[in-house]
């Protein structure tokens, strides 16, 4: 960031390239009234509509950096927040952000809003090495819920869940296909999660038979397509 800009001008600039999406995850039982109670903040860029994943790089490439995108996205997460006083919002904080202070000092400063967030550790097979388990401790000991994201994927292993568990409050996993062995892995995450009093999340679920199928195996939470953002205003694009 151009170290001329003050905070303001620092969050009105983001705005104009970036903004926060909201995915509705659901949550089994609930009735259809009832459903979008909870959402994970995605980052955005407004000319793709995607993820900016070299931004990101660049957001994340050192102190400064981090520290201005995180008050931009505490900026825009906390109007949700407090408009918003009976939803659960999810929110990713990457390995490496953990290398920063300004990670800790944004998380601190999230603490009186823990009951309304989940902050998910992000896979990343990545060389900048963290802490996981004093990371873990440090969110627990702010009142946050914690979950582990794409679950067997990078470092968030089945193992480090075990190791972890009774300090991990879910679980997330992606069902990249709907084949017998992706149900029958399925039905083993759940076990394993539910086997350890966890919650767990199954992503990328598209239809109704998906749907059907997970919850019947007692998935806690689902996440995905079936779930557009824009059957909801609250989901719409910040």
């Amino acid at each position: 960031m151009e170290g001329s800009l003050n905070t303001k001008e620092q969050n009105e600039r983001l705005s104009l390239l970036y903004y926060l999406d909201y995915q509705p995850i659901v949550q089994r039982g609930t009735l259809p009234n009832e459903r979008y109670r909870e959402f994970e903040v995605l980052l955005r860029k407004h000319s793709t509509k995607k993820f900016p994943y070299f931004e990101f790089q660049n957001f994340t490439s050192n102190e400064e950096e981090n520290e201005a995108f995180l008050n931009w996205f505490s900026y825009k997460l906390l109007e949700k927040i407090k408009a918003n006083s009976e939803v659960t919002f999810s929110i990713n904080i990457d390995p490496i952000q953990w290398n920063y202070k300004a990670t800790y000092d944004f998380v601190e400063s999230l603490q009186p809003y823990a009951s309304q967030i989940i902050i998910e550790l992000t896979e990343h097979k990545s060389k900048h090495d963290y802490n996981i388990k004093k990371v873990i401790l440090f969110l627990k000991s702010k009142d946050f819920c914690v979950a582990l994201d794409d679950i067997t994927q990078g470092v968030n292993c089945l193992n480090l869940f075990v190791l972890n568990a009774r300090q991990i409050d879910r679980i997330k996993f992606s069902l990249n296909s709907f084949d017998n062995k992706s149900k029958n892995c399925v039905k083993k995450i759940i076990s394993i999660a539910h086997q350890y009093n966890t919650k767990i999340v199954i992503e990328q679920v598209e239809d109704k038979e998906m749907e059907e199928y997970l919850f019947g195996y007692q998935a806690d939470f689902l996440q995905g397509y079936l779930y557009s953002s824009e059957k909801c205003p609250l989901a719409r694009k910040d």
